[in-house]
Order: structure tokens, then C-alpha cells, then sequence
């Protein structure tokens, strides 16, 4: 979600492995890195 919006739909793999938003795929770099 993004300011209450949902941007990613899918099954979590598919959204982790194949994010198609940039907003998520920042998300999952940021969070990645620990």
C-alpha cells in the first residue's frame, strides 16, 4: 500500500520475487539489506 492505495496484487512470492511497481521494489531493497 501507498497512501492507502494497494499498488502490488498477487501471491506474496510472485510480489516479492517479481515486483512491477518501483515503490515497491525500494520497499523490498530497503527492507532487504538486514
Amino acid at each position: 500500500m501507498d497512501g492507502g492505495v494497494i499498488v502490488e496484487q498477487g501471491d506474496a512470492r510472485q510480489v516479492i520475487e517479481h515486483p512491477r511497481e518501483e515503490r515497491t521494489r525500494q520497499f523490498l531493497a530497503r527492507y532487504s539489506e538486514n
